[in-house]
């Protein structure tokens, strides 16, 4: 199974076999503690200087990723890089989200995008790599169907995908789709920012109340 695929492999406890494998593990935990999904990792470059790009996004329900999201977890990132050891001096950082065409990892994030249109790549009975693209329209234990396409006698054209013989998928939406997801997220960020200022009014309201208290 192709590593884009890990969330639905075994090997997800073997140890780290490339450097993008450590960087991967290495940062794991800081990425979620910040309140972020490690989507994708990428290294490019040279021994002079490596590019690592981090492509992160909020967990289902959470809302967006923002420039000033980004920005302090790239500090967090850089602050444990630079106590590795074995990470280079030389390096160029990048934290931002998946954009449109977001890598879908496993069955988890099918679902959450169900109904949204993806790119699947996939190795043919003859062994060659070919796509479907089509709506992502029912997802289960064992692979997921696209609807390719829509005749005009109303029936659906689809495709099913097995998991393992998932290459890499990505999301492929179109306008409205990505329209329609664009305000959803708005609509959750809204909620994520009222609920934490609910927290903090109810954090100032406490210290009020031990203010009094002590009085």
């Amino acid at each position: 199974m192709n590593e884009s695929m890990t969330s639905m492999g075994s090997s997800a406890s073997a140890p780290p076999t490339s450097l993008a494998d450590r960087v991967r593990v290495l940062l794991a935990q800081v990425v979620r503690d910040a309140g972020f999904d490690l989507v994708e990792l990428k290294l490019s470059g040279g021994s002079e200087r490596i590019r690592l790009q981090l492509f992160v996004d909020r967990f289902a329900g959470q809302g967006s990723v923002d420039i000033s999201a980004c920005a302090s977890l790239s500090r967090k990132v850089e602050a444990l890089l630079d106590v590795t050891g074995w990470w280079p001096e030389r390096y160029g950082l990048e934290v931002s989200s998946p954009g449109m065409n977001r890598l879908l990892r496993g069955r988890e994030d099918f679902e959450r995008f169900a109904g949204m249109t993806a790119k699947v790549s996939v190795l043919n009975a003859e062994g060659q790599r070919e796509s479907h693209v089509g709506r992502i329209d029912a997802v289960d234990e064992d692979g997921v169907a696209l609807v390719t396409a829509v005749r005009k006698d109303g029936a659906e054209a689809r495709a099913a995908v097995a998991w393992d013989d998932i290459l890499r998928a990505t999301l492929k939406p179109t306008m409205d789709e990505w329209a329609a997801l664009g305000a959803q997220l708005a609509r959750e960020d809204a909620a994520r920012q009222g609920a934490a200022g609910d927290a903090e009014g109810d954090r100032g309201d406490a210290t009020d109340q031990d203010g009094e208290d002590e009085s």
